[in-house]
């Protein structure tokens, strides 16, 4: 093999152990992949926060409590108490409307998490229909944590135009940081 072969053949060594190594660094800031592929339930679990949800908002039924919740539930909606008895409170509030009634536009697992993309109608102080998001956190089978992002649903600007989309789903991405400090305040304790 002549010399300059010999040098090209080691830049092009060094160059493709270099793009190994800024591969094998990049590879590590990518995010973490989802976990749902390794939970042997998360379609279940998408069926189960649905049918709670109808459970306590359409049939107003408070035995879904014990069906869907866990004793250590901790719920992130400012507008319900914590745990159980809040929750009960809550449901108990929703059962003296006769206008409850919620519509579930999609269901999105991912591992133990599970969102649900609602409009729910006569909840209780708000004068028209609400879209929500709810985040379900699941821990053998029922749900321990909940956090929602709720808003009036306003008339759109023109008719056909779902203006009324942009804000929830604005909302819901600049409050991702907080779900995320949240999950590790949970963690710890």
């Amino acid at each position: 093999m002549r010399l300059e072969n010999r040098s090209q053949l080691q830049v092009w060594s060094r160059l493709a152990a270099l793009i190994g190594i800024v591969c094998l660094l990049l590879s590590n800031f990518a995010p973490a992949r989802s976990q749902a592929r390794n939970h042997p339930d998360a379609p279940d679990l998408g069926a189960t926060a649905r049918q709670a949800t109808i459970a306590i908002f359409r049939d107003r039924d408070s035995t879904a409590i014990d069906r869907f919740f866990s004793e250590s539930l901790v719920q992130h909606d400012p507008n319900i108490g914590d745990g159980l008895p809040g929750l009960r409170a809550f449901v108990t509030e929703l059962a003296n409307s006769p206008t409850t009634n919620v519509t579930i536009y999609r269901t999105v697992v991912d591992g133990d998490i599970v969102m649900l993309h609602s409009k729910y109608e006569g909840w209780p102080g708000f004068p028209g229909p609400v879209i929500a998001f709810d985040l379900f956190r699941f821990k053998d089978g029922k749900i321990v944590e909940h956090w929602v992002d709720k808003l009036p649903r306003p008339v759109p600007i023109r008719p056909g135009i779902r203006s009324w989309m942009v804000r929830p789903l604005l909302s819901i991405a600049n409050r991702q940081r907080q779900i995320e400090l949240s999950f590790a305040t949970s963690s710890k304790s």
